[in-house]
């Protein structure tokens, strides 16, 4: 989520001093021989692992069978009087309306159906968070529903398909104004979205005409409560899942009971407000950077944070710095997608091509990267550029410099072009100064 206003001291009241004052900086263990063990390749990158160690397509597939069992077991019950009579009691007759279209159903079916509605209902929450966000005055960035991804960029909407059965609602803020309290809504209202079809299902489902419904209609109808009870469960706990993201419950904590991850996820939307007014990295403000990269918990908060550290370290060309946020970023390399793993794989490539002048390392990095082509473009050729000069090749280096530029003067946005061109020409100042001073040397021996 970003932040978009001109009042940067009301934005500023959001924080806490005291709370800030009390902060050490946490960086993950490392190596007594190396900073930054995960750069030097002295340690394995950590690679994406899904639960109880498997694979992450082993792991959704044991998650798939664990609820389609459980929904095989639901009709096997419902199919039996005692069974019926040992639910009714259980539920109080809450749930039977809803039970009894299980019977002598189909065990394929039943797990269809559960496989249809676990696909609504995450639509349905993420709906939820959408609406809230609307009301309340937040601008729409990206919303996930299962495998449909639905994004805006540069005023246009952008609909693709992803490998996913998970949700995700982004948003913006325009104003700070009850920024606070805008959150609470904005992320209370999946889960409380999810509420109200439980009750409605169950309203429904008590309902003279609900009997006379087709079979499958009625079915329908249970399996979405169900669901939903669920979703609505595992939204509310305050938990991380593995992916890095906090459950919607986490960030509620956050809110209510405000603590250090309250106050990095305030630095990172100020930090993106900077970045989306147009300053520059080296600009952003130090102590939003401070406090968004202040300790390290595996989370996509942490990695965010690193993230625009290590951004303004590399604009402010301060290497030591750099080198610190962006092993930072090699530890959360198994909470995030393939694209950010090349990205992060290529910009440890860039850093020890232009930064350590070591293109054995540099060409270890880029070897790394799996889909060169779903790269932003200008990510390519500055890792070109930065290869190409640590081998000696200036020239090459240069043509590789006069391509990124063209794509810089292509940006859509002026104020992010201006920067880019800023800082794309003082590249090439420091190059030609390395340059020169690489050639000066070696005039001087043989004179």
């Amino acid at each position: 989520m970003t932040v978009e206003s001109s009042s940067r001291s009301e934005f500023l009241r959001l924080f806490t001093p005291v709370h800030f004052c009390c902060i050490k900086r946490e960086l993950p263990s490392i190596d007594n021989k190396s900073n930054t063990p995960l750069l030097d390749l002295l340690e394995a990158v950590p690679e994406p692992i899904g639960a109880f160690g498997l694979e992450r397509w082993q792991s959704g597939a044991l998650a798939f069978g664990i609820a389609f069992g459980i929904a095989i077991f639901i009709s096997v019950l419902a199919a039996t009087n005692s069974a019926n009579r040992i639910l009714t009691f259980v539920f109080l007759e809450l749930f039977a309306p809803l039970l009894r279209p299980f019977a002598d159903a189909s065990p394929l079916k039943v797990c269809l159906f559960f496989f249809v509605a676990s696909l609504v209902v995450v639509g349905i929450h993420e709906l939820g968070h959408l609406i809230a966000g609307l009301a309340v005055g937040l601008k729409f960035n990206t919303i996930q529903a299962g495998p449909i991804v639905i994004s805006r960029q540069n005023r246009k909407f952008r609909i693709r398909f992803v490998p996913s059965f998970s949700g995700l609602t982004s948003m913006h803020v325009p104003s700070v104004r009850r920024f606070h309290k805008k959150l609470k809504i904005y992320i209370a209202a999946g889960p409380a979205i999810n509420l109200i079809t439980i009750l409605f299902g169950i309203g429904l489902g008590y309902l003279s005409f609900f009997s006379s419904l087709p079979r499958d209609a009625r079915m329908s109808v249970s399996v979405l409560v169900f669901t939903s009870a669920f979703a609505f469960i595992n939204s509310i706990l305050s938990i991380r899942y593995r992916n890095g993201l906090f459950s919607d419950g986490a960030k509620l904590m956050m809110l209510l009971q405000p603590e250090e991850k309250t106050w990095r996820w305030y630095s990172i939307v100020g930090l993106i407000q900077q970045q989306r007014r147009g300053a520059r990295p080296r600009d952003w403000n130090a102590r939003w950077l401070k406090m968004a990269s202040y300790c390290w918990d595996g989370s996509r908060d942490a990695l965010s944070g690193a993230w625009l550290a290590y951004i303004s370290a590399n604009d402010r060309k301060d290497s030591t710095g750099a080198a610190a946020y962006l092993e930072q970023c090699l530890h959360g390399m198994d909470i995030r997608g393939n694209e950010f793993r090349d990205l992060i794989a290529t910009e440890a490539g860039v850093f020890h091509s232009w930064f350590r002048n070591d293109s054995v390392k540099a060409k270890e990095w880029f070897s790394r990267v799996r889909n060169p082509k779903k790269m932003p473009l200008i990510m390519g050729i500055r890792a070109d550029v930065a290869r190409e000069f640590a081998l000696g090749n200036y020239s090459q280096a240069l043509l590789h410099w006069n391509e990124g530029l063209k794509v810089i003067k292509r940006m859509a946005n002026p104020t992010h072009r201006r920067n880019a061109e800023c800082s794309w020409s003082e590249w090439r100042q420091e190059m030609e100064k390395r340059q020169s001073q690489a050639i000066t040397p070696s005039m001087e021996q043989t004179s």
